[in-house]
């Protein structure tokens, strides 16, 4: 965990140094003053919107058009005949998550929780089963995510 908090803040110093040469500014300088209108963010299309410039493109494109509606179509034969077969439980419906401390509206009765592991017990188990220190933490999100209920 101290190895992934290092990377963020290099990363962090990175993109500021970055951003720096790109608007030609050295980044110690002082705070220019702030723009005379503030920043507003673009709208965020609604669904629609997303839908119809999906298919405004497609149709500007005939060939890939054809290609994602065949792709399309294939797909949801295939899904229905899987959900068809026997023993077999068709999956929940789109975004609907099993009930957990996670996917709940935000409160302000949040909580957080965080453990600390010496990189050295990390890179032990990295040793003895093979992979990257990465692959290790991705394991033990994966079973602390399991266990959240």
């Amino acid at each position: 965990m101290v190895q992934n908090e290092i990377y963020l803040w290099l990363r962090a110093l990175a993109a500021r140094d970055f951003d720096a040469v790109l608007e030609g500014i050295d980044p110690l300088a002082a705070p220019s003053d702030p723009p005379a209108e503030p920043w507003t963010p673009d709208r965020v299309p609604t669904d629609f919107e997303m839908v119809a410039y999906a298919v405004n493109s497609l149709s500007r494109q005939p060939a890939r058009l054809v290609s994602a509606l065949r792709r399309t179509a294939e797909t949801a034969l295939a899904v229905r005949r899987r959900n068809r077969e026997p023993d077999i439980s068709p999956p929940p419906a789109p975004f609907q998550a099993p009930r957990t401390s996670i996917n709940v509206p935000i409160s302000p009765r949040r909580s957080f929780g965080f453990v600390q592991l010496p990189l050295e017990q990390v890179k032990a188990v990295k040793n003895a089963l093979g992979g990257t220190v990465n692959d290790v933490v991705l394991a033990l999100w994966a079973g602390a995510l399991r266990r959240v209920r």
